[in-house]
């Protein structure tokens, strides 16, 4: 267990797994036994044996263990990751890896906590979907506000060209793969996709419908993988045959003064979480999954699954998986309307509806907190 100082608040975080949820750790497995990003330490530990065990066998083969470990996109849809890859891999010419190396939004504690406690894993990722598609080059984007992520990220970039694991020939092999660290303009790049790509290529950052897949026309117009940070982390394991479906998911209990992050194997219930980190289940008014942007729950919910469908079905936002517990004292309204107030400040102003219609729902529910609401507003 590591302590940190986040915002006045005790930030706790735990990476055992209980063998109800998960036989071993995957992201997590070297947290805590690293002194911050040490290379030496890294390796010391079993780090970039995954790389080494790909550069032994051809691209084809690579991809085939993706698709057989059944690896899903951990950053929202859950497409599978193994269908990614040879989709780029069939494509021709100059193609890109690209991974958002950011919180969806500013109560997400996930990704940063990725990067301070091991970023080899997801940059060892990066590199073995690298040679498996024929990609020389991966980008990693980050948002505005991690200035301290990005010396973190760079440092260790640093580290791995001064020990031949990034660029020519790395270890001692035929294959070339270097990475850049891109930071984001202003708070309208969050995690989609498309918004992201527009950025790194000097567009606005909007959305855009009837777009091509990535994989076939992505950043520039060029063949390109996209993954979130946890995906990527993932992949290591495959290639070292030790791979369990496993998400991190980032529990808040404000009431009780507790926000921990864990990684739990895909099916584990969230009451059974709860009960296994010692967050009480007693006294439950309602819960959220997804952080700013998730749907709240009521407490006969507590049995839903951690899983990809379940999630996403019922409302939830599986790629953003912050699990905020509500309990008597809180107010809901609040809690819904810091999430429109979220939504306002880093719409990217596209449509009408993302562009007024958010801003107009939190000065709605602004009101009714202040008690100065009336139904005429609410039926309009």
């Amino acid at each position: 267990m590591r302590n940190q100082q986040k915002n006045d608040e005790d930030m706790i975080m735990r990476h055992e797994l209980n063998s109800n949820n998960a036989a071993t750790p995957v992201v997590t497995k070297k947290w805590g036994r690293m002194s911050g990003n040490n290379i030496a330490e890294y390796i010391n530990l079993g780090g970039f044996s995954g790389l080494k065990n790909a550069l032994k066998l051809n691209p084809e083969d690579v991809i085939k263990q993706i698709e057989v470990s059944g690896l899903r996109g951990k950053g929202g849809a859950g497409y599978p990751a193994g269908l990614k890859w040879s989709s780029c891999a069939g494509q021709t010419g100059e193609k890109y890896i690209v991974s958002n190396f950011s919180n969806c939004d500013d109560t997400n504690m996930i990704v940063n906590t990725m990067i301070h406690n091991d970023v080899y894993a997801a940059i060892e990722g990066m590199m073995i979907a690298g040679y498996a598609i024929d990609a020389n080059l991966g980008i990693i984007f980050l948002r505005n506000t991690q200035t301290v992520e990005y010396y973190i990220i760079s440092a260790a970039l640093e580290q791995m060209r001064f020990s031949k694991i990034l660029g020519k020939e790395i270890l001692k092999s035929d294959f070339q793969f270097d990475i850049q660290v891109v930071m984001g303009k202003n708070n309208a790049e969050k995690g989609q996709e498309i918004i992201i790509l527009r950025s790194l290529a000097g567009l606005s950052p909007v959305t855009v419908c009837n777009r091509p897949h990535a994989a076939e026309a992505g950043l520039y117009g060029k063949s390109t993988l996209y993954h979130s940070m946890e995906t990527l982390a993932s992949v290591p394991a495959i290639l070292e045959e030790a791979y369990l479906e496993t998400k991190l998911v980032q529990l808040v209990d404000t009431e009780n003064e507790t926000i921990l992050i864990t990684e739990v194997a895909i099916g584990s219930s969230i009451g059974d979480i709860l009960v296994r980190e010692g967050i009480t289940t007693e006294g439950i008014k309602a819960f959220s999954f997804g952080g700013s942007m998730g749907a709240l729950f009521p407490p006969e919910r507590l049995g839903m699954l951690i899983d990809f469908d379940e999630i996403n079905h019922a409302g939830g936002a599986f790629g953003n998986a912050v699990i905020r517990i509500l309990r008597e004292k809180e107010c809901l309204v609040d809690n819904v309307m810091h999430c429109y107030a979220v939504s306002s400040a880093e719409c990217c102003g596209r449509c009408v509806f993302g562009r007024m219609g958010t801003a107009q729902i939190y000065e709605t529910l602004k009101d009714i907190t202040k008690s100065v609401a009336n139904r005429m507003i609410l039926i309009v």
